[in-house]
C-alpha cells in the first residue's frame, strides 16, 4: 500500500507540475500579445518597435473618410517632425525630421537622453498638391517605452499652378533672363459659373499655386485669370478656359511686358 499511494501521489504532482507550468506558458504568450496589440507598436516588418517610438504612415486617403484603407495609395518622401515637450521658459527641441518610405511609413525613435514625459507635437509637411484630411499638426501623449502611432490622410486636390514673368521678346514662353513678376494676382472661378476661389498673389520668381478646397472638388470647366497692372500689354491668352477632372494638376503660365519697356528702345533710335 506504501508504494502504491507514492507512485499515485507522485503522478498527481507530476500531473500539476505540468498543469502549473501550461498555464505560465499561456500567460507569458498572451501577456506578450497583449503588449503588441495594446500599444499598437508593430512596424511595417511585423516586428516590435524597441525604445520610445512615434511612428505611422502618410496615404492618400482616396475616399477621405480619414481611415487607411487598402487601396488608399502610400505617400513617399513627405517630411515628418516631432518635437519634445519643453517648460515654460524653453521651447521643446525639434528632432531633426524625417522622410516616409515607399509604403508611406516613418519612425521616430526618441533618444533615451532627450525623452521627456509630456505632450510630443508631430507634424507633417504636407506635400505639394495635396491637402489634409486629417490634421497637420497633433499633439499626443507620449510615456516612456511607449510606442504611439500617428498617421496622416491627405487627398490629392485639383490644382491650377504656374508662373507670370516678363515676356522681353513677346514669344509666349519664358525664356532665359524673362523674370518672373512677384506680387500679382491670380483667380479660379469653380465650373458653370460658380465661385470665385481666394485669389492669390505670385511668389518672388512669379509662381502661383491654386487648390480647390476638398469640399469643393468637382470635374468641370475653370477659368484661370492673371491680373496685371494696366502698364503691361499681356502676350498669351488671358484668362484661360481649363477643363478638369478630379485629382487633375494643370501648368497655366502667363507672359506680359511693359508698355515702356516696349518702346523705349524705339525712342532711343
Amino acid at each position: 500500500m506504501k508504494v502504491r499511494t507514492r507512485v499515485v501521489l507522485g503522478r498527481a504532482f507530476a500531473l500539476c507540475s505540468i498543469a502549473i507550468l501550461a498555464v505560465l506558458l499561456l500567460s507569458t504568450v498572451v501577456g506578450a500579445e497583449s503588449a503588441v496589440d495594446g500599444r499598437g507598436s508593430v512596424g511595417p516588418d511585423d516586428t516590435l518597435l524597441p525604445g520610445t517610438v512615434i511612428f505611422g504612415y502618410v496615404y492618400d486617403d482616396l475616399d477621405m473618410d480619414g481611415v487607411r484603407d487598402p487601396e488608399d495609395l502610400p505617400l513617399e518622401g513627405v517630411y515628418v517632425t516631432v518635437r519634445i515637450p519643453g517648460s515654460l521658459m524653453l521651447p521643446g527641441t525639434l528632432l531633426l525630421p524625417v522622410a516616409t518610405d515607399a509604403d508611406g511609413y516613418y519612425e521616430v525613435t526618441i533618444d533615451p537622453a532627450q525623452f521627456v514625459p509630456g505632450s510630443y507635437i508631430v507634424t507633417q509637411a504636407t506635400p505639394l498638391g495635396y491637402l489634409n484630411v486629417t490634421p497637420a499638426v497633433v499633439t499626443v501623449p507620449v510615456a516612456e517605452d511607449e510606442h504611439v502611432q500617428v498617421d496622416y490622410a491627405d487627398h490629392r486636390a485639383i490644382m491650377v499652378s504656374g508662373i507670370l514673368f516678363e515676356d522681353w521678346n513677346r514669344n509666349g514662353v519664358q525664356d532665359p533672363g524673362d523674370e518672373g513678376l512677384a506680387g500679382l494676382w491670380v483667380a479660379l472661378r469653380m465650373p458653370q459659373g460658380g465661385t470665385l476661389l481666394a485669389p492669390v498673389t505670385t511668389d518672388v520668381d512669379g509662381y502661383y499655386e491654386i487648390l480647390v478646397p476638398l469640399a469643393l472638388n468637382i470635374p468641370g470647366a475653370y477659368r484661370v485669370t492673371a491680373f496685371f497692372p494696366p502698364a503691361y500689354f499681356e502676350t498669351m491668352p488671358n484668362p484661360v478656359d481649363l477643363s478638369l477632372d478630379l485629382r487633375e494638376w494643370a501648368e497655366v503660365d502667363f507672359g506680359a511686358r511693359q508698355f515702356y519697356r516696349l518702346w523705349l528702345p524705339l525712342v532711343r533710335r
